[in-house]
């Protein structure tokens, strides 16, 4: 069985990642694509969030990605 990735590789491949995305789509996140250690808990649902894309104010265009989830 293989061992999860560490928030260390996790972060350079994400990395790898976001270098091979279509230019179109990389401009536009002008705040780019951010790995988090937290962990978001799971909602009412029991389904957990891994992520969340933010469009606006003062940050701008972002993804945030949860290690932890």
């Amino acid at each position: 069985m293989n061992a999860p990735m560490t928030f260390e590789e996790t972060a350079e491949y994400l990395d790898a990642l976001a270098d091979e995305l279509p230019p179109g789509i990389a401009e536009k996140l002008n705040g780019g694509i951010n790995l988090l250690p937290d962990e978001r808990p799971a909602g009412k649902d029991g389904l957990s969030t891994l992520g969340m894309y933010f469009a606006g104010g003062q940050m701008g265009r972002y993804i945030e990605l949860y290690y932890g989830s």
